[in-house]
């Protein structure tokens, strides 16, 4: 039998209850979500593993076409190139990516052994695109490739461009598949770490600490 302290009801209860679910399902759903880094193609700014807290409010008049809840009701804005962002695919709706906005609607992007280029003319990514030479795969990074990206779309690429399926494979992505953009690593720990383990019995609180990388939390996503 639940017990309530004399001058409040049961129902009382409920209902704050039922605004706080309300409240964190809204939350999850326009202003912030918890988001895993699942592979190698943004490093080396993101890792596979990274845990990052994600943006939803931020492109909300890209995703709904133009429309923004108030006129200054939250800091929206559109898509910048070199944003990093969080959407779904188009065709498999169900599988979330992360990847850095290139192309902007309206541009011709070209990739080739010379780098980047966006209507002819080069753009220096040296400040986040991982060095091919460090894992010898450069004739993999720099297959050449051309893309026009569609009004209402946007040409995403990985960081590690050789180990990242992009618009290279999946073409143009449509602005209203944009989920967020990352803003902080709240915490990371390696994917492989619990292959390494073998077992569960080995996993403890210990193996915990050890193997969570301290020195990413709180890193801004760039």
């Amino acid at each position: 039998m639940i017990r309530v302290p004399s001058g409040y009801r049961l129902s009382d209860y409920l209902m704050a209850l039922l605004v706080a679910v309300i409240l964190a399902t809204f939350a999850r759903t326009f202003v912030v979500q918890a988001f895993r880094v699942p592979s190698h193609s943004m490093e080396p700014g993101l890792l596979a593993g990274d845990h990052i807290l994600v943006n939803k409010f931020i492109y909300g008049g890209e995703r709904l076409g133009g429309w923004k809840l108030g006129a200054s009701a939250l800091p929206t804005r559109g898509v910048l190139r070199g944003d990093v962002a969080v959407f779904a695919l188009p065709k498999e709706p169900w599988i979330r990516l992360v990847k850095r906005c290139i192309g902007l609607s309206g541009e011709r992007i070209t990739l080739d052994s010379l780098g980047l280029a966006v209507n002819g003319q080069r753009i220096d990514e040296s400040r986040y695109l991982f060095d091919c030479r460090v894992a010898g795969n450069c004739e993999l990074s720099e297959q050449p490739f051309s893309i026009s990206v569609p009004t209402g779309h946007i040409a995403c690429f990985g960081d590690r461009r050789a180990q990242s399926s992009d618009s290279r494979t999946w073409g143009p992505l449509p602005k209203r598949m944009l989920i967020g953009r990352p803003v902080v690593i709240y915490w990371s720990i390696p994917r492989t770490l619990f292959g390494e383990a073998r077992s569960w019995g080995k996993i403890s609180l210990t193996w915990w600490i050890r193997a969570i990388r301290w020195e990413r939390s709180l890193m801004i996503v760039r």
